[in-house]
This record gives structure tokens, C-alpha cells and sequence, in this order.
């Protein structure tokens, strides 16, 4: 197969709200793994 599989491919459509719900979930788990090496220190 000469396909090359998408980057990031989607496990279900999402609409806008639903990304945009996902990324500050993203980034909250950022955060909190940025707190925890911090606390971890």
C-alpha cells in the first residue's frame, strides 16, 4: 500500500465543541504533569 496513514488519525468525529473540550482537557493534563514534576522535585 503507497498510503501513508494519516498523522493523527480521529477515534470519532468530533465537532468543534468537542475538540475544543478535548484540547483544554489536553492541556489540563498538561498542567497537572507540569505540577507534579514540579511538586516532584
Amino acid at each position: 500500500s503507497s498510503m501513508a496513514p494519516p498523522a493523527s488519525p480521529p477515534a470519532s468525529p468530533k465537532t468543534p465543541i468537542e475538540k475544543k473540550h478535548a484540547d483544554e482537557i489536553d492541556k489540563y493534563i498538561q498542567g497537572l504533569d507540569y505540577n507534579k514534576n514540579n511538586v516532584l522535585v
